[in-house]
């Protein structure tokens, strides 16, 4: 499992053995988001503090200039888009041969547990789980929140996923926050589990409460996506938020070097 291993190993700050993940693979399902209209100009400008990015093929064949250090995470799903609601009935869209001439070092497929299309993203993710396993690849689980929304506050529901999802063979999981049990998630997942999205906040105080708290409770990092690339100062963001993942920095102390960064960025732009 040396491949596999050391694949895994570029995810994640070889200091802190945490991973801050930037997802930038909404365009594939929702087109070009507010905030990653460019998202050249995003990869410059976060790149710095991303441990690892999530990207579709496409963005990695055509955008994105890889450095040899930040890991490289490929969706592996795909094939459904926003326009029909929301994009459950995903497939798979990237062999782990492409992915491996493509120069990535995971793949990552959704999962859609409790719902029409759990059997077939499980099965997706099995098959997946078996090629990778081939070629020593890491296989990363992502969590399907959008239509369940009747669960999203349910730590069960949740721990339930992330145990499937391993028992599937995923080597690394991305679930949904709940602010009361997410040590269960945690706990009954045997491989390492990232906080990936959670219930709107109202501003940054909400945020960094909630990386916190999915860090005390086990985390071994967070995957930020629009949070982040939408916020008024990206950059501001993204090295408070590091500063928790990676020196263990309070939500206030986090709060209090976001608010300096914000006001500097603001007196800059004057």
């Amino acid at each position: 499992m040396v491949g596999k291993t050391s694949r895994m190993q570029r995810l994640f700050n070889q200091e802190s053995g945490k991973s801050l993940t930037i997802a930038v693979d909404y365009g594939a399902t929702s087109g070009p988001v507010k905030g990653i209209e460019r998202i050249g100009e995003v990869f410059s400008l976060l790149d710095p503090w991303a441990d690892a990015w999530l990207m579709s093929k496409g963005i990695l064949r055509h955008c994105y200039q890889p450095d040899g250090v930040t890991g490289i995470v490929l969706r592996a799903t795909g094939a459904a888009t926003a326009a029909q609601s929301f994009p459950g009935g995903e497939g798979v869209v990237v062999s782990v041969e492409e992915a491996l001439v493509l120069g990535a070092d995971a793949l990552a497929a959704s999962i859609f547990v409790g719902t029409a299309y759990e059997r077939d993203s499980l099965l997706g993710l099995a098959s997946l789980a078996q090629a990778c396993g081939r070629w020593q690849v890491p296989l990363v689980a992502v969590l399907g929140a959008g239509i369940v929304q009747d669960r999203t506050l349910d730590a069960d529901f949740w721990a339930l996923g992330a145990r499937v999802a391993a028992e599937h063979g995923a080597d690394l999981v991305h679930a949904y926050w709940v602010e009361r049990g997410f040590e269960k998630v945690v706990e009954g997942c045997p491989v390492p589990v990232l906080m990936a999205g959670g219930p709107e906040r109202n501003g940054p105080e909400e945020l960094m409460e909630m990386i916190h708290g999915a860090l005390a409770a086990g985390a071994q990092g967070v995957v930020m996506g629009s949070d982040l690339w939408q916020a008024r100062n990206p950059e501001g963001l993204a090295e408070a938020v590091a500063m928790m993942v990676h020196r263990g920095a309070s939500a206030l102390e986090a709060i209090d070097a976001y608010r300096k960064a914000e006001r500097s960025h603001e007196a800059g732009g004057l």
